[in-house]
């Protein structure tokens, strides 16, 4: 768990959500992983699940380079 709230806390910094939603998961095949999913008021989902159907059409998904640009401040924030 502590690598799951230390996750959280970059992601905190790096994205400035209202709140996270952790979830484990394993439903089909006997494993667990977990989801540390930022959400806010205004995303597409919100109140719902993000997997669910979505409520809104507010927000993209991040184009390749602030996909990329995001990877690397999560992996310099991760070492």
């Amino acid at each position: 768990m502590s690598l799951i709230v230390h996750i959280e806390k970059i992601i905190r910094k790096l994205l400035q959500p209202e709140k996270i939603n952790i979830a484990s998961l394993g439903n089909k095949t006997p494993h667990l992983h977990w989801h540390i999913i930022p959400r806010n008021r205004d995303d597409n989902h919100f109140p719902e699940p993000i997997w669910g159907p979505s409520l809104r059409n507010k927000y993209e998904d991040f184009n390749p380079n602030q996909e990329k640009s995001f990877v690397e401040k999560m992996k310099n924030l991760l070492n």
